[in-house]
């Protein structure tokens, strides 16, 4: 499988590399999982907000 390079994965893991050094190798990856997983509920709540106030009524 590849990743695009503008994946927010990808774009992620760029901006999270500068704290790798206080990680290691498997807590990095669990880090930037879970940091992926908090932003994708947060888009999902957006988007129910957005259902809910504008596009039910």
């Amino acid at each position: 499988m590849i990743i695009d390079d503008k994946s927010t994965l990808k774009t992620l893991k760029k901006y999270l590399f500068l704290y790798r050094d206080i990680f290691y190798k498997r807590s990095f990856e669990l880090f930037v999982l879970t940091i992926l997983a908090i932003i994708t509920m947060q888009k999902v709540q957006s988007i129910k907000y957005i259902y809910e106030k504008f596009i039910s009524k």
